[in-house]
């Protein structure tokens, strides 16, 4: 027993070494001389133990040879992070077993799934590998261990790990069958094989619906649902993704579980390409249904306070493309006249810490039920409550049906009416809604002067350089939108731009494009849409984002779903954009953008002036390099990013509807 106490410190202490703040090569040359020596020790105790061999302690020696050789692999990589936690998650618990197998010549599984599940409910993770490593070793449940591996690992991170298991699961015939497919779903989905992905979540629900025992699965086929419908808009088949929507929002057992599907039906909606706006209208109505017994909170007009208090509402007060337009609202307010509260519903990073430190208070309400949120925020006598997240995800909607605060705003995250009638407004432009458009929404609309959001620049931008095309004698459009935006009617059209500007290339880059089955796919679509497909290059989303667009003369928006942020991100880096003029709102942002920048000319009203202005723009090629130059600058000094004059139009506008409800005119 001492040579194992002494071969399991050494394990234990390179464990510990590779977690010191020590070079690489110092790292590698501990771990190398502790595998060298441990792995001696390991032959050494094998020797002195043959005679009390088993078939259970040969397979232990060979699954400790095994790990061996994969630290000594991991340590010429030179990872010695992941040599740290395979010693730790693998061999150390081996080695324990080893030695309580040497010692009593048996192991009872029994007491080996006690530490594994125990490990489980307290969610110590690490721990569990190491009981199911064992278990594994001993032979008891083996698919069922397998689905628990896959299980631990999809926890821990360990996407490769889970796909491996959950596979070997499945061929075990785990009774888990349908649990094992859908955690190789979510771990291809984390390794962005996309259409992998699709089909294991297809065969497990496929599993659950085929055994007739819907009872009590309705929570799991809801789940996978919702799933599927991600999976299906991120690959573009959007009515799929409706139909996964609708079924996850009838399905779940919870209404706020039904209440989120709906959102995301919502959402999904808006990707349509020939949906009516009284369609869409009548489909945000039915939201309100799930609230049709929430007790309101009544208020009283009362005199004013000195200070109007300010409540924000949002899941997306982190690192999102929500921050880049909601900052200004939290950090640029007039602390004489407002106070300003935040309500954040959502998991938070640096970017929240950097925000908490600018408003006067702070609430995470994260995993908070709507009526005690909304009791907290009624408690805090917020004057207006803004929800800057409308149906996307994790919406705080449910919290805005109680009527915590006397005025209630939505605007900026989503593009179209909440659809609730305790949502008093919603905040646009008039270059994104007239007075006709009025009518396509429950609340109404408060118009801003100029643009209804204000753009803040990126970090990460580098410095604008001159157009690509003067380096390579020929024309680059691009368009770094996702790809689910990009209809095949926006194929159609990029076709006859590129059929007409001679030699001209196409970059489209975006997350899915990590998936080779889907970059098949799209080029399919362009083939079949008349385009040469060696024009056209795909890339997959990456930290050189904003320096990417350096590689382009022309943006392409995309319709009828078009960018936001990406096409402020364009414009600032200096990339003239072609937008369409759009039908309603939400279609209409990148109108507004650069009606605000200055540059209405690159707005076109239907497919025909969206490819002739392409064209056109393309044979200019003195403009297209004074616009790479002067973009950013006249983007700057444009109503999209005056933070100042933002912030004065939208308190002037909180102090005339705190005014209207005072004099009782809210409803005019």
């Amino acid at each position: 027993m001492q040579e194992i106490d002494e071969l399991l410190a050494l394990m234990q202490a390179g464990a510990v070494y590779g977690r010191e703040v020590l070079t690489h090569q110092t790292k590698m040359l501990i771990w190398q001389g502790i595998l060298r020596d441990s792995k001696e020790a390991l032959r050494v105790i094998e020797q002195h133990n043959r005679s009390n061999f088993d078939k259970k302690i040969v397979k232990i020696y060979a699954f400790l040879y095994d790990t061996y050789n994969e630290l000594l692999f991991l340590s010429e990589q030179e990872n010695a992070q992941k040599a740290c936690e395979v010693a730790e998650d693998k061999l150390v618990p081996v080695l324990n077993l080893l030695k309580r197998m040497l010692h009593s010549a048996k192991t009872d599984s029994n007491v080996l799934w006690e530490e594994a599940n125990a490990a489980l409910t307290k969610r110590e993770f690490n721990v569990a590998l190491g009981a199911l490593y064992c278990l594994l070793i001993v032979g008891d449940g083996e698919a069922d261990v397998f689905y628990l591996l896959a299980y631990v690992y999809w926890q821990l991170e360990e996407y490769e790990e889970t796909v491996h298991y959950a596979e070997k699961a499945i061929e075990g015939q785990s009774q888990y069958d349908a649990e094992a497919y859908r955690l190789l779903g979510l771990g291809q989905r984390a390794r962005f094989h996309y259409r992998l992905a699709i089909r294991a979540l297809e065969k497990s629900n496929a599993i659950v619906c085929g055994e007739l025992k819907l009872g009590g699965k309705s929570d799991f086929i809801g789940q996978n649902a919702l799933i599927l419908g991600q999976m299906y808009l991120t690959v573009g088949e959007i009515a799929q993704a409706m139909t996964a929507y609708h079924l996850a929002s009838q399905i779940f057992s919870e209404e706020k579980a039904r209440r989120d599907a709906f959102s995301s039906y919502l959402v999904c909606l808006h990707y349509r390409e020939n949906l009516s706006r009284e369609e869409l209208l009548r489909e945000h109505k039915r939201y309100a249904a799930y609230f049709s017994n929430v007790q309101q909170y009544a208020h009283h007009c009362k005199s004013q306070r000195r200070k109007i208090r300010i409540g924000y509402i949002s899941p997306d007060f982190r690192r999102h493309v929500m921050f880049q337009f909601y900052f200004p609202l939290l950090v640029d307010y007039n602390r004489n006249l407002f106070e300003v509260i935040c309500y954040s519903l959502g998991n938070e990073d640096s970017f929240t810490e950097t925000l908490k430190e600018k408003v006067d208070l702070w609430r995470n309400v994260n995993g908070m039920c709507a009526d005690k949120c909304a009791a907290i925020i009624y408690k805090d006598e917020v004057d207006i409550l803004f929800d800057l997240a409308g149906h996307s995800a994790d919406t705080g909607l449910a919290v805005l049906a109680y009527k915590p605060a006397p005025i209630q705003i939505s605007g900026l995250g989503y593009f179209d009416t909440t659809g609730l009638g305790s949502v008093d407004y919603f905040l646009t432009d008039h270059y994104v809604d007239t007075n006709v458009d009025k009518r396509y929404f429950v609340e109404k609309l408060l118009w801003m002067p100029q643009s209804h959001f204000c753009y803040c620049k990126r970090e990460d931008a580098p410095n604008v350089t001159e157009a690509p095309y003067k380096k390579n004698n020929f024309i680059t459009f691009g368009c770094f939108n996702k790809y689910a935006k990009i209809t095949d009617v926006c194929i159609t059209v990029w076709s006859k731009i590129l059929s007409q500007v001679p030699e001209s290339r196409l970059i489209l880059k975006s997350m899915i494009y990590l998936d080779p089955s889907i970059v098949a796919e799209a080029q399919t679509r362009m083939i079949q849409a008349g385009i040469d497909i060696k024009r056209v290059e795909f890339r997959p989303a990456n930290e050189s984002y904003m320096k990417e667009y350096l590689d382009i003369d022309i943006a392409l928006d995309t319709f009828p779903y078009p960018g936001g942020g990406t096409t402020c991100d364009a414009l600032y880096m200096g990339v003239p954009t072609i937008v369409m003029e759009g039908k309603r709102h939400g279609a209409r942002f990148g109108k507004g953008i650069l009606h605000n920048v200055g540059v209405p000319e690159l707005v076109a009203k239907d497919a025909s002036e969206y490819i002739e202005k392409a064209v056109i723009l393309s044979r200019d090629t003195e403009l297209i390099d004074l616009l790479h130059k002067n973009l950013r600058v006249m983007m700057e000094k444009s109503p999209l990013m005056d933070r100042a004059l933002y912030m004065k139009d939208i308190e002037d506008l909180y102090q005339r509807i705190i005014e209207m409800r005072l004099l009782g005119k809210e409803k005019e």
